[in-house]
């Protein structure tokens, strides 16, 4: 594999918080994009900056900075993520994603 070679498959996804007839919070879809990026290691430092900011950074991906459009959740594999931190590099962007024990039969109109 070449270095920064695309090597991961993420699917972007945008919701909305809604509430349903009694009142419970629901994650509704709005749009998905699939995509592909290139995953890197979180380093030592990166790993403790975040757990000393309050989150806690399980994975990062970069993909092209003009594709991203500020989705909040992502799904790498069969996991969702949300993007706690984001990080302009160029061409690309950094995404740093904290797995969030979501399915994606969570999101309401979402087939993962």
């Amino acid at each position: 594999m070449f270095p920064n070679a695309p090597n991961v498959k993420l699917t972007l996804i945008n919701v909305e918080n809604i509430k349903d007839s009694i009142g419970n919070e629901k994650l509704k879809l709005v749009s998905s994009k699939t995509i592909t990026g290139i995953s890197f290691s979180v380093n030592a430092k990166e790993y403790y900056n975040s757990a000393e900011k309050g989150y806690r950074v399980d994975l990062a991906v970069k993909i092209i900075s003009f594709i991203y459009d500020e989705s909040k959740y992502l799904q790498v594999n069969k996991s969702i993520y949300t993007v706690e931190r984001t990080f302009i590099n160029g061409q690309y962007i950094e995404l740093y994603l904290n797995e969030t024990g979501l399915n994606p039969e969570d999101i309401d109109g979402y087939v993962g």
